[in-house]
This record gives C-alpha cells, structure tokens and sequence, in this order.
C-alpha cells in the first residue's frame, strides 16, 4: 500500500468528552479532521471480512488538499472494540493515538442515558447492567456495540492491548475530569502529541452534547458498580501512574 496518510486517531472512550474534543480539534489551522466524526472504519466488520480492506475508500473522508500537517479522526469506539487494535497498527504503524477516560461508572450511566433517549434501550439502567454482567458470564469476550456499559469501562485490558501494539510515545491517555476542567491545558498535551504548533490555535469554550438525565444514579446501584470496577481501575493506576481514587468512591 501507499504511505498511510492518517497519522493519529481519538480512539476512546464513548461518553468522555470526544465530541468536544473533536470540535476543538477542528478548530486548529494544521490539523485535518475527517468530514464526520466517528467514522467506524478500523470496527467495520465488512470492510475487513474478505482480508485486505479499502484503505482508499477510508481516506476518502479526508481533504488532503488542504496540505495541513495533522490528519486525523475521532471513533471512541475503536479503544473498545479489541480487532481495531491490530487493524490501525496494520494500516499506520506509526500512529499516534489519544484516549480520554472517564469514571467508568458515571460513563455507564451516561452511555445508558443517551441510548434510552435514542429509544435503542428500553430497560431501566440497573436492569441493563445486570442482564449484561450475566451476559459476561456466559460470553467474556462478546463485545455488543450499544450494550457494551460494562464492557467499555473495564479499561485496563484495553489499554494493554494498545500498550503491547504501539511504543509508549505514540499513546496519549488524558482524564475526562482533567479535559473537562481545563481543556486547554489537555489540548496543549494532545498538539505537542501529534506535533502541531499550539501557538497557532485560539480558545473557545464549547460544551457540546449536553443531555438532561432522566434520573440520578441510585447509591446503591453506584455502590454495586463501584465494588465490580474497582480492580480493575488499580491495573489502571498501574498502567498509566495515575491516582484514580475519585473513580473508587460514591
């Protein structure tokens, strides 16, 4: 194949932040976002059934001819979804990526609460929790696109997939809390990451995707969750160094 013209992906995580952070990629005069967000290339089963897929048909979502020097897309499912992995190392080995994490129990919550007002999830949120932990009885490794609020947060073995992938320097991790309250100062990290001028680029405060929940967490199901998360949220202080223990309490 050609030289692969896409050079850093935002791969993760669903309900952290990415579509405010794909706004203010769009902003910076050097970088080229991909005419949509979430393209679903590197999860798209179809596109790699029949063996090599059609890289063309993938950049075609790019305007190259705008000759900036950062090409770039934001799928917050491909931290998830375990063969995109293997599939963005085979397209760019050179990638660099960025993965924003979240508390993975208000991140459930929250995916919970886009999908019930998308009509894609009729059962209460507690009910959709238990029935996918026996589902992860049945099946560890089955992953489900929509009701995956469990799944998507046990962080831990998808940053070492990524971590055994790609040498460190081409992996960026960032807090949705530290994103959230001061996004320039995360913005700054992620243009020194894929090697854009910050100099260039002009601040202004976005909130986007603001959706009114339907209820507040109950304690006792936060509880639950919390209990359920918690060694794996340690392998994450391990993995990245970090200090998670506001992830660890109600």
């Amino acid at each position: 194949m050609t030289a692969p013209k896409v050079n850093f992906l935002v791969i993760g995580a669903q309900k952290a932040g990415t579509t405010a952070l794909d706004h203010y990629l769009r902003q910076h005069p050097a970088i080229g976002m991909a005419r949509r967000k979430e393209v679903h290339f590197f999860d798209d089963e179809d596109a790699f059934a029949h063996g090599k897929p059609d890289y063309d048909l993938y950049e075609r979502e790019f305007d190259f001819s705008s000759e900036r020097t950062a090409y770039g897309e934001c799928t917050p499912i491909y931290s998830y979804w375990a063969p995109s992995c293997e599939r963005i190392r085979t397209y760019n080995p050179l990638m660099k990526l960025i993965a924003v994490l979240r508390d993975p129990v208000e991140r459930a919550y929250s995916q919970w609460n886009m999908e019930f007002n998308r009509g894609d999830e009729h059962r209460d949120f507690r009910t959709a929790v238990r029935d996918e932990l026996e589902q992860r009885e049945r099946d560890p490794s089955l992953q489900h696109r929509v009701f995956s609020y469990l799944g998507r947060g046990f962080y831990s073995e998808q940053i070492e997939l990524f971590q055994r992938a790609f040498d460190p320097h081409q992996l960026l991790f960032i807090k949705y809390d530290d994103l959230k309250v001061d996004p320039q100062a995360q913005l700054r990290r992620i243009f020194d990451h894929i090697h854009v001028d910050v100099r260039l680029f002009h601040f202004t405060p976005a909130e986007l995707n603001p959706t009114a929940y339907r209820s507040v967490l109950e304690p006792e199901t936060a509880r639950e969750l919390r209990a359920l998360f918690a060694p794996d949220i340690r392998k994450v202080e391990v993995l990245l160094g970090w200090d998670l223990s506001r992830w660890q309490t109600t």
